[in-house]
């Protein structure tokens, strides 16, 4: 049986950091509806979110070797033109980065959402994570979400 681990970073207060913590929640909900021989679990939810603050202990916890897939998904600061735009390596993702000092987190797949323009400036990319509306979110969620179903293939519905 595949096992895969989603690690769903942001925080569900700020709106254009609540990326990740909203498609943990939807995959949370409706991870049975997920091909039967596939174990999903997640980390960082709307109620749960995994903040910058509490990733490094997080991770500690996590033994790598008990998954066969680990996704990471975040919120991302980009260029002006790639906002609302999806981008997805298999390497590692530098979390925090536009407002911290940033950690570094290797996973097999990494789903960034481009949310706002990144200004360089630890100010104003916190404003700019300030402005973006939740239906920006909803919006590239929607792709991220789609991304996902193509990796891990939802059951079918059989129809009577």
């Amino acid at each position: 049986m595949e096992k895969i681990l989603f690690i769903c970073i942001g925080n569900s207060k700020i709106v254009g950091d609540s990326l990740g913590p909203l498609v943990g929640s939807i995959i949370l909900k409706n991870k049975n509806q997920m091909e039967k021989n596939t174990k999903i679990e997640v980390l960082g939810t709307i109620t749960s979110p995994l903040v910058y603050s509490k990733i490094e202990t997080a991770i500690e916890q996590i033994n790598k070797n008990e998954y066969s897939k680990i996704i990471i998904i975040d919120s991302a600061l980009g260029n002006k033109n790639n906002i609302g735009e999806v981008s997805i390596n298999t390497s590692n993702i530098n979390v925090g980065k536009s407002i911290n000092k940033g950690r570094l987190i290797t996973g097999d797949i990494i789903i960034k959402g481009i949310v706002a323009q990144n200004y360089h400036n630890v100010e104003k990319n916190k404003e700019a994570l300030n402005k973006v509306t939740l239906e920006e979110i909803e919006s590239i969620s929607k792709k991220v979400l789609k991304i996902i179903y193509s990796i891990i293939p939802k059951k079918s519905i059989k129809t009577f």
